[in-house]
């Protein structure tokens, strides 16, 4: 209305009229009359583009898949995405822990929607293949192996193309590898090297601290009140009076007291 200086009277969601009301010089009426003709092919356009983006397909996947497909924090998932310009729906948990479904709804235009099927069906076959080793490693070791913020894990699955999981249980020691048989059996064998080295540190360790234990103060003081130090066989002892004669004064004359010149009469 402001461009053409017109006034524009558009009927409401109640009427349910299709007939635009326009106020103004014909000229400017005729003008409009134009821009709206234009503006109508542009909605119809957009319209008939968000049916073609909206087209759906389901893709069987199996749920067990899932996970890989997502990957970390979303991070598989949003790749595809860009990639194929399609958007991935995973089915939910149903209640009470009820089986999840294995079929992936992508909803795109249909030529990208075709693809992202045949993306998907393609690491569905890849990892059918994949194979998964647990192998038994002592828990004291497992976090040198992870190293600092999961760098050496890390670098290990890299090297491997291989996907190593940890026991959540802090005391057990079971570790599994996932990945293609030749990946798998290199990477497993890595880790117990690894592992056997690191234990070669953790018993040194152990094995120093045993001989610098010391012993606690009840111990030390419990020791003490055992041990009482006694001096044996010393002149002054009673039982060994007889080595030392009393110089010719008899028993009663040694208790007596002293005078200046020897004992008193």
């Amino acid at each position: 209305m402001t461009e053409y200086e017109v006034n524009i009277k558009v009927p409401s969601q109640s009427e349910k009229a299709d007939a635009i009301i326009l106020k103004g010089l014909r000229a400017n009426i005729d003008k409009v009359k134009v821009a709206l003709a234009k503006r109508v092919e542009e909605l119809e356009a957009d319209k008939a583009d968000r049916a073609l983006r909206n087209f759906k397909l389901e893709v069987p996947v199996p749920s067990k898949y899932h996970a890989s497909i997502i990957g970390k924090a979303g991070a598989g998932v949003q790749k595809l995405r860009e990639e194929l310009g399609v958007q991935f729906d995973f089915p939910k948990r149903g209640k009470d822990d009820a089986a999840v479904p294995d079929a992936i709804v992508v909803t795109g235009y249909e030529a990208k929607a075709n693809k992202a099927r045949d993306v998907l069906l393609a690491k569905v076959a890849e990892l059918d293949k994949l194979v998964t080793r647990e192998i038994d490693v002592d828990p004291r070791v497992h976090a040198r192996i992870i190293g600092g913020r999961g760098a050496g894990i890390k670098t290990l699955q890299d090297k491997f193309k291989v996907r190593v999981n940890f026991p959540r249980d802090k005391t057990s020691g079971t570790i599994s590898v996932v990945g293609q048989f030749d990946d798998v059996e290199d990477a497993a064998n890595e880790i117990l090297n690894k592992a056997e080295e690191y234990m070669e540190g953790v018993l040194e360790r152990e094995a120093t601290r045993a001989y610098e234990i010391t012993p606690s103060k009840e111990e030390t003081a419990s020791g003490n009140k055992n041990q009482e130090f006694k001096v044996r066989e010393a002149p002054w002892n009673a039982a060994d009076q007889a080595a030392f004669p009393t110089l010719g004064t008899s028993t009663a004359t040694a208790k007596a007291p002293l005078g200046a010149w020897g004992a008193r009469k």
